[in-house]
């Protein structure tokens, strides 16, 4: 981490900047209500289509660095995402985590790694904290929800299962 240069992101940290003021009008939500949110937000912001999005795209042309690398003794570590004065922004991903066994997998990560970035700089968690463990709920519970929501809105999905299923199949569903 300490070799990763300072990169310059100035659409990165207006958005950023623009979220945690976003954040700051839906403090009663939940964490995973507030990602769903900000996720719906973001959309907006970037005026996104429907569709499949590439997260790892995105980082790349915010000039986030993203970095892919094979940290098998940390098998549970899927990614971290690091800023600080003098490195960063950029994220890790680690190719030996259970999850990045598939590319969705990967996608979702980048996605969840781009909700720290925009809403998680000004509370930074030390290093060692995360390699022993100790993330904080609140956070990754909110950067879960917003990856979720930001890679497959759930109005979408709501509309195609409810587009292919038999009017019979929505009722045994919702009994």
């Amino acid at each position: 981490i300490r070799s990763i240069q300072l990169v310059n992101t100035p659409e990165l940290d207006k958005l950023s900047q623009l979220a945690i003021t976003f954040l700051k009008t839906h403090v009663e939500l939940t964490f995973y209500e507030q990602g769903y949110q900000l996720a719906t937000w973001l959309r907006e912001q970037l005026v996104l289509p429907r569709g499949k999005l590439d997260s790892k795209a995105l980082l790349s042309q915010w000039k986030v660095l993203v970095q892919e690398l094979e940290l098998p003794e940390a098998n549970r570590l899927d990614a971290i995402a690091c800023w600080g004065p003098r490195h960063g922004p950029a994220v890790l991903l680690n190719l030996k985590s259970l999850r990045h066994q598939k590319p969705s997998g990967q996608s979702a990560t980048y996605a969840h790694e781009l909700c720290h970035l925009l809403v998680d700089r000004a509370g930074a968690l030390p290093l060692g904290e995360i390699f022993g463990g100790r993330l904080p709920g609140g956070a990754e519970s909110r950067a879960n929800a917003f990856a979720a929501e930001l890679l497959l809105p759930r109005s979408i999905a709501a509309a195609t299962v409810s587009s292919k299923l038999e009017r019979k199949e929505l009722t045994e569903l919702k009994e």
